[in-house]
């Protein structure tokens, strides 16, 4: 199953479409309880192994105003959003 997703992505996106739309799944999958099933552990896993050794990452610099008075800089790609 794994491979016919992949394939597809290949076929029709380019790698940063690749990577948005898998960080998107695994945004989703994470809001999931996937318990112990080993099947979802896998595809999971195989989608955060994925954005880690493929994305080229383009570090974006931010401000984040953080209430009353404060703020924080953040630094971040904006493909996968791994924060850095």
């Amino acid at each position: 199953m794994n491979l016919i997703v992949l394939v597809y992505f290949f076929v029709m996106d380019s790698l940063k479409d690749i990577i948005a739309t898998l960080t998107s799944m695994n945004t989703i999958m994470s809001r999931v309880n996937v318990g112990n099933d080993a099947i979802l552990l896998s595809i999971q896993n195989n989608i955060q192994q994925y954005i880690a050794e493929n994305c080229h990452h383009n570090i974006v610099y931010d401000y984040v105003d953080i209430p009353p008075e404060g703020g924080m800089s953040i630094k971040f790609c904006d493909i996968c959003m791994k924060t850095f």
